[in-house]
C-alpha cells in the first residue's frame, strides 16, 4: 500500500508502476490544452475543454462561488449529531503535497466539468484511510470491466474510489452548447469593440477592376482607421463606402444576461450571483441577500452532497459515522440541508 501512495506522490523508486504519477499541477492544464483553447476561441469546434470553458466569465464565477463556499469549511466526522473524539487525519491535513483546500476544491471542479472524480487512499493499520488525495482527471480512466486505471495501468481497486457527482452530466457534456454559445457571443462582442458598428462595405462602383493587393490594402487601411482614429478614411472614385446595421447594444445586453442564466442553470446557481443585469420585470422582488440564501439552501447541498455521501461510506469511516462540512462560521447557526445530516444515522 505504501508503494502505491509513494507512486502517486511521484517517488521514482516506487515499484507499483514504472511511470511515476505527478500530482502537480493540480489542474488539467497543459501547453496542448492552452493551444486548443486558443484555437477554439477563433471558432467553436466539436471539442470543449475545461480550459476553454473557463474563458467564459459566468463559468469561472460560478466555479468560484461553488469551490469558495465549500473548500475552506472544516470537515469533520460525526456519530449522530456529535463529533467523534478522534478525527481522522485526512479531515484536516494531508501528506499529498497540496492543501486540503485544493484537494476538495478540485473534487468539486471535477463534479462541475466532468460529473465524477477519483480519490486515492493511503490506508492505516485499521483499514481506513489516513490520507486522501484527489487524482487529476486527465490521468485516470476506467476499463471495460470498471477497473480504475492511472496512466493506463490498473491499480489496486481498494485504494481508489470513483466519486460520482450530482448526476447532471458535467458542464463539458450537457452544458457544452451553452458554453460554446457564450464563447461565440464573447467573440462577437470583441469584434464589435475592435471595429464598432455599423459594419462597413467597400463597394467597387467603377468598371476598372482592383487588384487583390489593392483590395487588401483598402480593407486593411479602413480597419486600422476605424480602430485608431474614429473611422476617418479615404476612397477614390472606384470605391464607395456602404454601411450596414445599427448599434445593437440591447441585443448584447440581453444575450449576455440570457447566456449567464443558462450557465447558472447548469451550475444550479442563482443567476443574479453571476452578476448579470436582472430583468426588472421578474427579479425586482429578489434581493442579493435572498439569492445568497438560495445559494446555501440549494446550490451548496447539491454540489457537496455527493462528496459527503462518498466520504461517509464504510470504505472511509466506520459504519454509523457520517462526514460533513461545517458551514456554521460561513452562514451562521442555520444548518445547511444535505444528504442525511450529521444527526441522522445510517
Amino acid at each position: 500500500m505504501a508503494r502505491f501512495w509513494d507512486w502517486l506522490l511521484g517517488d521514482p523508486n516506487a515499484s507499483t508502476a514504472t511511470v511515476p504519477f505527478p500530482i502537480f499541477p493540480i489542474e488539467e492544464e497543459s501547453t496542448i490544452q492552452r493551444l486548443v483553447a486558443q484555437d477554439l476561441f477563433k471558432g467553436e469546434g466539436d471539442i470543449l475543454s475545461r480550459a476553454s470553458a473557463l474563458q467564459v466569465g459566468g463559468v469561472k464565477k460560478g466555479r468560484a462561488l461553488i469551490c469558495g463556499a465549500v473548500a475552506d469549511a472544516p470537515l469533520a466526522v460525526y456519530r449522530l449529531s456529535e463529533r467523534v473524539a478522534k478525527q481522522p487525519t485526512w479531515t484536516y491535513r494531508t501528506d499529498a503535497g497540496i492543501s486540503p483546500w485544493h484537494t476538495w476544491s478540485m473534487v468539486l471542479d471535477d463534479f462541475i466539468f466532468y460529473d465524477r472524480s477519483l480519490l486515492a487512499f493511503d490506508m492505516g493499520a485499521d483499514g481506513y484511510p489516513v490520507d486522501i488525495m484527489r487524482v487529476r482527471y486527465d490521468r485516470w480512466d476506467q476499463d471495460s470491466e470498471g477497473n480504475v486505471r492511472i496512466d493506463g495501468q490498473v491499480v489496486d481497486q481498494k485504494l481508489v474510489m470513483v466519486v460520482p457527482g450530482p448526476g447532471g452530466g458535467g458542464l463539458l457534456s450537457t452544458g457544452a452548447a451553452d458554453v460554446k454559445a457564450a464563447r461565440a457571443l464573447a467573440r462577437a462582442r470583441a469584434a464589435r469593440a475592435i471595429a464598432p458598428v455599423p459594419l462597413v462595405e467597400l463597394h467597387q462602383i467603377s468598371d476598372e477592376e482592383l487588384t487583390q493587393d489593392e483590395v487588401d490594402g483598402l480593407v486593411d487601411a479602413w480597419s486600422a482607421a476605424r480602430a485608431a482614429n474614429g473611422g476617418v478614411g479615404f476612397t477614390d472614385s472606384r470605391v464607395e463606402v456602404r454601411v450596414h446595421g445599427d448599434k445593437l447594444t440591447d441585443f448584447y445586453e440581453g444575450a449576455i444576461n440570457a447566456s449567464r442564466t443558462d450557465i447558472a442553470n447548469h451550475l444550479n446557481i442563482p443567476a443574479a450571483l453571476l452578476d448579470g443585469t436582472p430583468n426588472t420585470a421578474s427579479l425586482t422582488y429578489e434581493t442579493r441577500e435572498g439569492q445568497s440564501q438560495v445559494l446555501w439552501d440549494t446550490t451548496v447541498p447539491y454540489w457537496v452532497g455527493p462528496l459527503e455521501a462518498a466520504l461517509s461510506s464504510d470504505r472511509v469511516v466506520p459504519r454509523g459515522q457520517k462526514v460533513r462540512f461545517d458551514f456554521t462560521s460561513k452562514r451562521g447557526p442555520t444548518p445547511t440541508p444535505a444528504i442525511a445530516g450529521p444527526d441522522i444515522e445510517d
